[in-house]
């Protein structure tokens, strides 16, 4: 077990190159401002405290970026400015993708930044020195796929364990194979209740029939879970649309984003479609269906430079979105109602975008030529933690009763949703 001091690090290069960085970013202060509100936000949802709350801690002053070797893999962990040890802290656990350090992620998405983000701890994890995440089909892993799944729990004990954390406010974002292994955390029975929230940037998925692959099975511990994907139409790293490798083989297959989204659908039990397209109230760029549990969202925003497809499905019927409801909750505008998000970025490549989208002046949607409503500026940083914000844990005796609706579903319903 780690002891509870950590090798602390100036790296004054870093600091350096991270302080230029908060003076150029564009539209920092509406994140700072959303995260000021980070608790206003959830009023109706009490802070859970962990086991590190009370405890003498460390001051952000001193320690504000700290990293070390733990359990033989490299962590690194940015304490916001209003930590404070008796105050129930929100995390956010950041994966790297394959070949990418802390210091490249905590600069490309400045969610660590004191101003973008001083209400947060971010915590950036890391595979072995050299190795692959177990989500990573293509890298030869040869890790356990079970391994990565408990390093995350036994971090998130020993962090938990040692700071003031929120455990009804921790969540998980990655980048690439990353984004890959929070979809396993999120597909793990046990750390999909201890997870409010998930996101994947580029997310590299797959599919396997072998049963030693990470990608076998996927069995939540609960429903709906909230899940965020955001990837560039044109991503040559991890292909929007992926090439497929040999058809007789039972090894992992690549997936795309729209496949993977698709069995979300499926693992959230929003159903089929059961009505026909209606346009939004906001827009006419934007088409809304009913499906059996819950609603769904397509259309075109940022100016033409990004599809935006969205999910409602609650795990109580009376929580569903109606027609009597107000309009941004009829067109699915407010996330808190929403289970799945997923952005296709028009001409985008790979990388956490943050920056001015391609402009489309017009474009045709169900054969109607439309103006795309909002601005061009995508910021998935700000994406992320509005995403985070309006989803915390449900209350412990909530994700009971549906894991016990999950146990008592048919076991054919199962197997599917698992594929």
């Amino acid at each position: 077990m780690v002891p509870h001091g950590v090798i602390i690090l100036s790296l004054l290069s870093f600091a350096s190159s991270l302080r230029i960085k908060e003076f150029t970013m564009r539209r920092s202060l509406s994140v700072a401002a959303l995260l000021s509100n980070f608790y206003l936000c959830v009023r109706d949802v009490a802070a859970s405290p962990s086991e590190g709350c009370g405890k003498p801690g460390y001051n952000p002053t001193v320690d504000h970026y700290r990293k070390d070797h733990w359990e033989g893999r490299e962590m690194s962990m940015i304490m916001p400015r209003r930590y404070h040890p008796k105050k129930p802290t929100p995390l956010v656990l950041v994966l790297p993708d394959r070949d990418q350090t802390a210091e490249d992620i905590i600069l490309e998405t400045m969610m660590s930044s004191p101003v973008v983000n001083d209400q947060a701890i971010t915590l950036y994890a890391g595979p072995f020195e050299g190795g692959h995440w177990s989500s990573d089909a293509t890298g030869n892993s040869k890790v356990d796929h079970r391994a990565d799944i408990q390093y995350i729990s036994d971090l998130l004990d020993m962090v938990s364990d040692h700071n003031c954390i929120d455990t009804s406010r921790i969540y998980v974002a990655g980048i690439g194979t990353g984004g890959g292994l929070a979809h396993l955390l999120a597909c793990d029975p046990v750390l999909s209740r201890r997870i409010a929230a998930f996101v994947a940037v580029s997310g590299a998925f797959y599919t396997g029939e072998d049963k030693s692959s990470a990608w076998h099975e996927c069995k939540i511990g609960r429903r709906p879970i909230p899940f965020m994907e955001i990837h560039g139409n044109l991503d040559e790293k991890w292909p929007y649309w992926p090439t497929k490798g040999d058809a007789d083989t039972k090894g992992p297959q690549p997936q795309s984003p729209a496949h993977w989204l698709n069995g979300w659908r499926r693992r959230n039990n929003c159903g089929e479609k059961t009505g026909k397209p209606k346009a939004a109230h906001f827009s006419n760029g934007t088409i809304i269906t009913e499906l059996e549990h819950g609603r769904l969202s397509e259309g075109v925003e940022y100016a033409g430079g990004a599809v935006r497809v969205t999910y409602s499905c609650p795990a109580k019927k009376e929580d569903r979105v109606k027609d009597t409801d107000d309009e941004p909750r009829q067109d699915l505008r407010n996330m808190a109602d929403l289970t799945l998000l997923h952005y296709s970025l028009k001409e985008e490549n790979y990388g956490w975008p943050r920056k001015d989208l391609k402009k489309e002046e017009k474009i045709k949607v169900n054969d109607r030529e439309v103006t795309p409503p909002g601005d061009a500026h995508f910021d998935a940083t700000e994406l992320m933690f509005r995403w985070f914000v309006a989803h915390p844990l449900p209350e412990r005796e909530e994700i009971v009763r549906q894991a016990k609706e999950l146990e008592a579903e048919p076991k054919e319903q199962k197997v599917k949703d698992e594929l």
